[in-house]
């Protein structure tokens, strides 16, 4: 007895839902027909394929459809069995030749085909001519609504996106990205407040940290699960600035960008957060230091503290004392890694805190304040060592060395730096600088190129010497080169501006009591390359620091701590509260 077998197709998805015609309809006809002919149709032979278009052919090269005719081709589908379809178009809605060669690749295998919206039966045994007519009628009228439907959607689509352009007109309201809504009784987009204040606080995050700590932090509270994926389709779509991203499918029928429609949405984030953020995330893909900042990280020293007996980086954990009391402290990766020479104790994170503390306080005040012998010694060593002329019989004045004038307008106290950084008007002088020589640069190579393409038209032969094509690929070089500098330029300019205000040893505490501030204060150092070299002098629990500022030493400073309730001097009684 032969075998019934059924191909059901449906191009809209919403057509497969339940209580939809498109499904019934064409199982009922099936059932139907397979009832009259006495064969029974077994639920593990229905094929059907959902939301699949039969204009392109792509249903026979995946899918159900694929999967039916490679039982034909492997015999499981045997001689003699029966295939039922609603018509001819379930299975292809391609040009004429192609429908029909489709169908006749099912009937050269002995199978019969059967059509239940006019009960016509094919196979190799029928009147070749009158069933090849009848084919080829079917195939074209097919093919030609398809054809009309898909000019129909595609000219609906672009009109509504020139509506959008033009007018605002909106089009996609049953679909509204996340953080926004659509009122439908005013006809207009309107935000989500909980929902955008996930994605400011995102991009808040992606100022200081990646993606990927950034989804921890947001998903401890957030009503959506955020996903790389998510944060990708933020930055691409620009729908956070009230763009929206147009699209159309290529001959591949990819999606693939067409243009924005700008303030098609609400705006949710500023442009100055979305272009920080982009800058800040091209500015860790150029980064030196490797290591992931953690949630809730305490370490506001990460990749900016270092050993000043062997200049290796200070490594920060976390340890617990037989009483309980979680400590932070700092090693020196030579020693504590490497085994190797290096002397360095370990000491408090603490310590480097108030020595830090100590440092803003003596840059910022102006109280009288007692300075370590360690300092004042480096001041009354650089006296003697100066060159003095004698005027008169008392009169001795510096006269300065060629390397004084050179660097006298360079920072030479980490008080300096403080007045430079906050007012940034030295660096921002010299950052604009070389950011006018760069795009100077790069506007007189790309005028060189387009005179060098322009120059193409002269070769009318065929014939371009190597050399032109040389230095075209040259110049193309350069060009690349010179983005590649800008690109880096702008992000650190821009990394660079900082919200941080440093201006007594009480913002330092107010910063370090949140994770952004922590995060701001790590940025800081990192961003104007502050490094803190330290040598920790156990017998008297006192901590030297060394402050570099771009690979130059600027600052040094010392203090000595009680064993308990080091910060006490700042109000700080105890610091692994934090800790624990």
């Amino acid at each position: 007895m032969p075998t019934a077998y059924a191909y059901i197709r449906y191009s809209s998805k919403a057509q497969g839902e339940a209580g939809r015609d498109s499904v019934d309809r064409q199982m009922s006809s099936i059932q139907a027909i397979t009832k009259q002919q006495g064969i029974e149709l077994l639920p593990e032979n229905i094929f059907s394929d959902t939301g699949v278009s039969g204009f392109d052919g792509s249903n026979k090269n995946k899918g159900k459809l694929k999967d039916l005719i490679d039982l034909i081709i492997s015999q499981t589908v045997q001689e003699g069995d029966y295939i039922f379809v609603e018509s001819i178009d379930r299975l292809s809605r391609q040009k004429m030749r192609l429908s029909k060669e489709l169908v006749y690749s099912i009937l050269d295998r002995g199978v019969t085909l059967v059509t239940t919206i006019d009960g016509q039966m094919y196979s190799r045994n029928k009147d070749g001519m009158e069933q090849d007519i009848m084919l080829s009628v079917i195939s074209t009228r097919a093919h030609e609504e398809s054809k009309t439907k898909s000019v129909r959607r595609k000219s609906a689509w672009n009109r509504a996106k020139k509506l959008a352009d033009d007018e605002k007109a909106i089009f996609n309201g049953h679909n509204p990205p996340y953080g926004i809504s659509y009122n439908k009784e005013e006809n207009r987009f309107e935000i989500v407040e909980d929902e955008a204040q996930e994605i400011r606080d995102i991009f808040e995050s992606l100022k200081y940290v990646g993606v990927s700590l950034t989804i921890r932090k947001i998903n401890a509270y957030a009503k959506r699960k955020w996903t790389n994926k998510n944060i990708h389709l933020l930055l691409q779509t620009k729908y956070v600035l009230g763009s929206y991203m147009a699209q159309r499918r290529d001959e591949n029928k990819n999606k693939v960008f067409e243009r924005f429609i700008e303030n098609y949405y609400p705006q949710i984030v500023s442009y100055e957060l979305f272009n920080e953020v982009l800058e800040a995330m091209k500015l860790r893909a150029h980064r030196k230091h490797y290591g992931n900042q953690t949630v809730g990280s305490l370490n506001i020293f990460r990749h900016s503290i270092k050993c000043d007996c062997c200049n290796a980086s200070m490594l920060f954990e976390k340890q617990t004392n037989p009483k309980g009391v979680c400590y932070g402290y700092f090693h020196c990766f030579t020693r504590k890694e490497l085994k190797t020479n290096c002397n360095q104790p370990r000491f408090r994170f603490d310590l480097a805190y108030g020595l830090f503390l100590e440092l803003v306080y003596q840059a910022t005040t102006k109280e009288d304040f007692d300075v370590h012998p360690w300092q004042q010694m480096e001041l009354e060593e650089e006296k003697r060592d100066r060159d003095y002329v004698t005027i008169g019989e008392s009169t001795r004045l510096y006269m300065g060395t060629p390397e004084d004038k050179e660097i006298e307008d360079k920072i030479e106290s980490f008080r300096e730096l403080l007045v430079s950084l906050l007012s940034n008007k030295k660096r921002q002088a010299t950052d604009n600088k070389k950011l006018v020589e760069l795009r100077n640069a790069l506007l007189e190579q790309k005028s060189y190129k387009d005179n060098l393409m322009k120059s193409f038209a002269g070769f009318t032969n065929g014939i371009i010497p190597q050399e032109f094509l040389a230095v075209v690929s040259s110049t193309e070089l350069k060009i690349n080169d010179i983005e590649g500098e800008l690109s880096k330029l702008q992000a650190e300019m821009n990394t660079r501006k900082t919200s941080i205000n440093l201006y007594s040893e009480n913002d330092v505490i107010e910063l370090y009591s949140t994770e952004e501030g922590r995060l701001k204060i790590n940025q800081f150092f990192i961003a104007n390359d502050i490094v803190f070299k330290c040598n920790f002098e156990k017998a008297t629990r006192t901590l030297y620091c060394k402050i570099h500022y771009q690979g130059m030493m600027i600052d040094k400073i010392a203090k000595q701590f009680d064993l308990h309730n080091p910060l006490k001097k700042f109000g700080i009684n105890n610091l692994n509260d934090y800790f624990n």
